[in-house]
């Protein structure tokens, strides 16, 4: 999302302003509670869920990619420990 830092949590709020919704609106279309896009739209919440993404991108007509900061969509899965012993 959504939030890893300042800039990123202004789109949030940038987002949900361009579409006329308060965050009262922005969580009842989206099912996401108003305490939790609080916190994304101030960085307190750094790396939401991707359903929570999933919910806000669709209350707001955006692609969830949209709503996702580029050093999430560049992050390697972690391997699992089995995996990891797998690959040597």
């Amino acid at each position: 999302m959504l939030v890893t830092g300042t800039r990123q949590a202004m789109e949030l709020a940038k987002f949900r302003r361009i579409a006329g919704f308060s965050q009262q609106k922005l969580a009842d279309k989206s099912g996401v509670d108003i305490a939790v896009i609080s916190r994304l739209e101030r960085g307190l919440k750094r790396e939401p869920s991707y359903q929570t993404v999933i919910r806000l991108a669709r209350a707001l007509h955006l692609e969830p990619e949209e709503l996702i900061p580029v050093h999430y969509k560049r992050r390697k899965p972690r391997r699992s420990a089995a995996a990891e012993e797998e690959a040597r």
